[in-house]
């Protein structure tokens, strides 16, 4: 299965790149944070927020999706692996992204396999920032 996972920050350019991609690379999955716009028509599930997508690509259906309306927690199982999405802004307090991990983990913890492809903004010394924030 191939997958690809990115921030589109709401641009245009980068969601016209993205469908190029996709097609180039012929890819089963793409989890996107920050869309442009709605993928109206595509197999995609979008958290309640509409800052976190899972995109279907291929023709395969999921066979099951959670969007949990009081969060942003996005899942979807393919292929008989639950996929999760999320994206954390970078406003979100140490507390808010502790009881969002919290909530992740209480989910994932009732499947196998499962993967996590999300976008945390999370800064950490060991990836080039200035500090770690999480």
């Amino acid at each position: 299965m191939r997958k690809l996972q990115l921030n589109i920050n709401h641009y245009e350019a980068e969601y016209d790149l993205l469908t190029q991609t996709v097609r180039a690379l012929k890819l089963d999955l793409v989890f996107i944070a920050e869309p442009y716009k709605n993928l109206n028509g595509q197999s995609c599930e979008t958290d309640s927020t509409i800052k976190a997508v899972i995109w279907s690509c291929s023709k395969v259906p999921f066979q099951s999706a959670v969007n949990n309306g009081s969060s942003s927690l996005l899942a979807a199982t393919l292929y008989g692996i639950r996929f999760y999405s999320y994206y954390a802004p970078p406003s979100f307090s140490i507390v808010e992204f502790t009881n969002f991990l919290d909530q992740l983990i209480e989910d994932a913890k009732q499947y196998y396999p499962v993967a996590i492809a999300s976008d945390f903004n999370c800064w950490a010394v060991d990836w080039g920032s200035k500090q770690t924030n999480a």
